[in-house]
């Protein structure tokens, strides 16, 4: 448990100091790894067993679509999970414009907003993250929660601290999801203005 603890506690580091140790045992191992695999591929060849690369030993988009449906109709995968795998196949085809939360249904916070407001809002709507509008109406940033839960009493009711606020990444309607992923997690946010082709924010992913 130790050694996974101190990688979930700081993975960037454990990875800077393990990685010469790991790459040191992938070469001491790896002919040793090729001399079994030499062995067990002849086994199978004496049975009369072609062996196969498991790297080529791959399904497509649809079968995996099939393999999804079939589970369903046997009754391996209730509706939510069904729905849960389902979408994770649809990712890749989606655009952002199919998943945005759209802007009048979004729930808010003014950049004068204290941390008593934003506890509030959180109790009342079960959200974690809201996007923070500036003075004419537009997308500044948006704040987590847990950045303001530990407030000193005495900030607690004044306005949030700009330090608290996190940058908004800026995606197109068009624009595919898995590349919508990638410039967000380029940016560390976990939310994004989206822009139709006049520049217009017409909502959030």
């Amino acid at each position: 448990m130790v050694p996974k603890n101190i990688a979930l506690a700081s993975p960037d580091k454990a990875s800077l100091i393990l990685g010469p140790f790991m790459l040191g045992v992938v070469f001491l191992l790896k002919p040793l790894v090729v001399a079994l695999n030499f062995i067990a591929n002849m086994c199978l060849k004496l049975m009369k067993i072609e062996p196969k690369d498991e790297v080529a030993s791959t399904y497509s988009h649809d079968e995996v679509a099939g393999l999804v449906e079939e589970s369903r109709r046997e009754g391996l995968l209730d509706d939510d999970e069904y729905e849960l795998v389902s979408g994770a196949l649809d990712f890749q085809g989606g655009t952002v414009a199919q998943v945005l939360l759209p802007r009048d249904s979004l729930v808010t916070i003014e950049a004068e907003a204290t941390p008593i407001d934003i506890e509030l809002a959180c109790a009342q709507t079960g959200y974690s993250r809201f996007p923070v509008r500036d003075a004419v109406g537009d997308f500044s940033g948006y704040l987590h929660i847990k950045d303001v839960l530990e407030t000193d009493l005495d900030r607690r009711s004044l306005p949030i601290a700009d330090k608290w606020l996190r940058p908004l990444s800026t995606v197109a309607t068009e624009t595919g999801l898995y590349e919508a992923l990638r410039v967000m997690q380029a940016r560390g946010s976990h939310m994004a203005r989206v822009a139709d082709g006049n520049g217009g924010v017409v909502g959030v992913v």
